[in-house]
């Protein structure tokens, strides 16, 4: 998987004061000075999910996936996280909401950067930035 490195600004923090480039994938929980008890936030580096055959696989960036990997992992929403690029003649994860179950997708073979997730920020609440 290649990887691109743009962030959203949550998650920027947390990798540059928990993370390394070199990193292996694995989830690493970070407490921030500025949040509270009921603020509590997570991040989630190379998050999977399986598909409809049980196979693990890597999560498509769009509008409600995010939250549903969060809501899952027991949080209220996705604030934050990174973006990683698909290869083409691959397959990624992304759920379906009548089915109410992760679905693989095709990415065909276009030659282009198809948007997964590096990282994911899940959290109770949006955090405040100073």
């Amino acid at each position: 998987m290649k990887t691109v490195t743009l962030s959203i600004a949550v998650a920027t923090a947390v990798l540059a004061t928990s993370a390394s480039a070199n990193q292996t994938p694995a989830e690493i929980e970070q407490a921030d000075s500025r949040m509270t008890a009921s603020q509590d936030y997570r991040s989630f580096y190379y998050p999977k999910r399986p598909n409809q055959y049980g196979q693990l696989d890597y999560i498509f960036i769009n509008a409600t996936n995010g939250t549903q990997f969060c809501e899952e992992e027991g949080y209220r929403d996705a604030i934050g996280g990174s973006i990683g690029c698909g290869e083409d003649e691959s397959s990624y994860v992304t759920y379906d909401w009548y089915q109410q179950r992760w679905e693989s997708q095709s990415t065909g073979s276009k030659n282009q950067c198809y948007p997964v997730y590096r990282t994911i920020t899940c959290g109770s609440s949006i955090p405040e930035l100073p």
